[in-house]
């Protein structure tokens, strides 16, 4: 999600080495630059979770996304 929102994927500027495995490990998290409606930075944030269960299902990522889609049609 945040490779299409940012037009580059993450750590696309820093060396894809151990040392990027170990901050990710540490709980380093790719940034996301651009402006983007609350609800989807929420659900970005939520796949992100450290904890596998916290992150959403594919059934939540559907409802989600059609919430999503409602949002962009209305601005």
């Amino acid at each position: 999600m945040s490779e299409i929102f940012n037009g580059y994927p993450p750590y696309y500027n820093i060396p894809h080495d151990i040392s990027l495995k170990l901050k990710i490990l540490e709980g380093q998290k790719p940034k996301i630059k651009c402006e983007v409606p609350q609800l989807l930075l929420d659900l970005m944030n939520k796949c992100f979770d450290d904890e596998p269960k916290n992150r959403p299902c594919a059934k939540e990522l559907l409802i989600s996304s059609s919430n999503i889609e409602l949002i962009f049609y209305t601005m």
